[in-house]
């Protein structure tokens, strides 16, 4: 299980506990705006916002108001969703057209409402709550709803790199989970159980003239009780973009 995964939970319930106290972190990151981008100290590089520091003026405005909600738990497997929802996500552009009803069937059903919500650039926890939190250029600040929902109990996390972003991560919160895949829904995935192995492709020049290098994956998984070897092969083309070729295969009769 990812340390930054539990901290993004715990970050998440920080929020939701004490929101009033969370304006505090907010008025933090005002302190850090240039015009309308954010420079934090020692950084290199500015980060461009839409509204700059005005939609954090307003989220802490919002959070002023706020009761305390209910902290939510970790579940396996709306954590499995928002994992297969990162692969899928690396392999498009455009993460509306991810097929979310065809995910949350594989690995169960939910009750009462439930919402996702995505962060590109986040590359801490608190990076990631303070940017949902705010909504930078969503005037329906419907990623803030997905954290704050009071009707929330169970959460579900991931994160992953991005080739523009850097970083992104997916939450997922709703009020019940029935998991079919594990039969303790509660906690996290096993990260440190799976064995992955990176290795370089071929060299440049018997690859495509579009492919910069390929890289191999392995992992051992534990799927529908059975233990599968997942295999991705990662080719890096010269506009930036991955193409990402996954294979699974049973290793536990």
């Amino acid at each position: 299980m990812s340390a930054f995964k539990e901290e993004l939970v715990n970050e998440i319930n920080r929020l939701r506990t004490n929101p009033q106290n969370y304006t505090s972190t907010l008025k933090d990151y005002m302190t850090c705006f240039k015009g309308n981008s954010l420079i934090f100290p020692g950084a290199t590089a500015a980060i461009a916002t839409e509204e700059g520091p005005q939609a954090y003026s307003e989220a802490i405005n919002y959070l002023t108001n706020q009761s305390p909600r209910e902290a939510v738990s970790p579940s396996k497997g709306l954590c499995r969703i928002c994992e297969e929802f990162i692969a899928l996500a690396r392999q498009t552009e455009d993460i509306d057209a991810i097929d979310m009803d065809k995910i949350i069937k594989k690995y169960g059903s939910y009750g009462g409402s439930f919402s996702r919500a995505v962060d590109f650039g986040g590359e801490t926890p608190e990076n990631v709550v303070v940017y949902l939190t705010v909504c930078d250029g969503d005037k329906s600040r419907g990623q803030r709803n997905t954290l704050l929902n009071p009707d929330a109990k169970l959460v579900g996390v991931a994160t992953g790199k991005h080739s523009v972003y850097g970083y992104f991560s997916v939450v997922i919160t709703c009020s019940k989970f029935n998991n079919k895949v594990d039969q303790n829904d509660y906690g996290f995935l096993d990260a440190e159980s799976l064995a992955v192995k990176v290795e370089e492709g071929q060299d440049n020049e018997e690859l495509p003239a579009d492919v910069l290098k390929v890289e191999k994956q392995e992992e051992i998984i534990e799927e529908n009780g059975k233990k599968k070897k997942v295999i991705k092969i990662i080719k890096f083309l010269d506009d930036g973009r991955k193409l990402i070729e996954t294979t699974k295969v049973n290793i536990d009769e």
